[in-house]
Parts: structure tokens; C-alpha cells; sequence
């Protein structure tokens, strides 16, 4: 017993193990696309649309109707153009998020999601994601066609800013609102605060379309490039959001 040795690691295997513990023990830094990225592989389309097919089925529709109510509202007012424009531009968008979250609440499983292991608030920032971009696409379909109807292709870019204008506008109210009021109640209030802008826009039509159509085109590019960057910030606040246990889930 007395000629036995007790080997004791060198100082390089300690430092390796003491790094090894600490990569372990260390929460990874957050990094947002990447989450949405696993999140997404994980869930799949089914998953991120699951029992909500029929709501954006009925979105899908409402949007087309509003499309179409605005052309109407186009052929009757010179002004009507940009501002059916600017308000039909977030549509989709927002009655998707609008239609998902009613059905969420009357079916009653928005506590149950708001419990797994990807909460409803974090699989609905995938779909705020999606919707946007296919938002994205119809406001370029839209401002091409319409500057092709008035054979001016100058005014494309000006038509293209005021539609991300509006839809970036939208987005970040309507994160706005369910950071702050995050009730059933709070998921309705942006689609009402741009009720109530579509009517004043309306009863102030003149005014309203020679301020969109006088102020310079790089204005509103500069207001689109600010309002992307703070969209995604505040994206990426409410993904990760931290809650204090499941009561708080549920109740919030």
C-alpha cells in the first residue's frame, strides 16, 4: 500500500476538463434564425398550421374580397388608388393572425399550446414570418400592376414603398399591442387602430393621397428599412420571452 502511487492529471488535462464543463454548463447564445430554423424542423408545415387550416382558409377569402372591393374604390377616385393601396397592403397579414388566434381561444387549446415545448407564441412568430412574405410578394404583384395600368413604370418604386410602408406599419403595431395587452382583446386591437386610419384616410382623401404621393420616394424606403430592423428586434423579444412557470403560461 505504501509503494502505490496516485496519478493526478497534469495541468493540461485539468484546463481541458475545466473548459469542457464550462461549454457544457454555459447556456448557448441565443441566435434567433437559427432557433426558428430548428423550431421549424421540428414542427414542420403541419405542425405550424395545425387546426387553424379552416381560418386561413376564410383569411385567404376575406383578402380576396378586399382586393376586390378595393379595385372598385380605385375606378372611382384618382386618390382612391394609393390609399386602397396603403390600407389593403397588410391585409392578409393581419387577418391571419386575427383568424388563427379566435380559433385558438374557442377551441379551447391556447393553454395547452401556450405549455409545450414550443410555446403558441413562439410557432406564431413562424407564421407572422410566412404571412409576411407572402405579404412581401403581393405587394410587388400589386404596386407592378398597378403601375403598369397607369404606364408609368417610374412610379413602381413609389407605389412598392407605400405598400412596405404600410405593412411594416402594421406589424409593428400589432407586436406592439400583444407585447402590451396580452389578452384575447389585445389580438384585435391593431386590426381595429387601422379600421379606424382607413376611415380618416377615407374622409381625408385628398389630403391623405397628395402627402403620399408628394413626399419623396427615399422616405419611404428609409421608413421601411428602419421599421424591418425594429420588426425583427421585437421578433426576437417575443420569441424568447421568459415566463415564470406554467400558471404564467396560462394565464398569460
Amino acid at each position: 500500500m505504501d509503494k502505490q502511487q496516485i496519478i493526478f492529471p497534469s495541468e493540461e488535462e485539468k484546463e481541458k476538463s475545466i473548459s469542457f464543463i464550462v461549454a457544457k454548463g454555459m447556456p448557448k447564445p441565443h441566435r434567433f434564425f437559427r432557433e426558428l430554423y430548428t423550431m421549424f424542423q421540428a414542427v414542420g408545415f403541419r405542425g405550424m398550421f395545425f387546426g387553424v387550416g379552416d381560418s386561413i382558409f376564410l383569411a385567404v377569402l376575406c383578402t380576396i374580397f378586399s382586393l376586390c372591393g378595393s379595385v372598385l374604390l380605385m375606378y372611382k377616385s384618382e386618390n382612391g388608388i394609393v390609399i386602397s393601396l396603403f390600407l389593403v397592403s397588410p391585409f392578409l397579414y393581419g387577418i391571419v393572425q386575427a383568424m388563427t388566434t379566435w380559433k385558438d381561444w374557442m377551441t379551447g387549446v391556447y393553454e395547452q399550446k401556450m405549455v409545450c415545448r414550443y410555446t403558441l407564441r413562439q410557432v406564431n412568430t413562424l407564421r407572422m414570418l410566412f404571412f409576411g412574405g407572402i405579404s412581401v410578394v403581393l405587394c410587388i404583384g400589386g404596386s407592378m400592376v398597378l403601375s403598369i395600368a397607369a404606364q408609368n413604370c417610374v412610379i413602381f418604386l413609389r407605389y412598392l414603398g407605400i405598400a412596405f410602408t404600410a405593412l411594416v406599419l402594421f406589424a409593428v403595431l400589432d407586436l406592439s399591442v400583444r407585447w402590451y395587452c396580452k389578452t384575447l382583446f389585445g389580438n384585435f386591437l391593431a386590426p381595429f387602430f387601422w379600421l379606424v386610419l382607413g376611415i380618416f384616410m377615407l374622409h381625408t382623401s385628398e389630403w391623405v393621397a397628395s402627402v403620399l404621393m408628394g413626399l419623396p420616394v427615399v422616405v419611404f424606403w428609409i421608413f421601411v428599412a428602419g421599421g424591418a430592423v425594429v420588426y425583427v428586434r421585437m421578433l426576437y423579444h417575443w420569441y424568447f420571452i421568459k415566463r415564470e412557470g406554467a400558471f404564467s403560461y396560462v394565464v398569460n
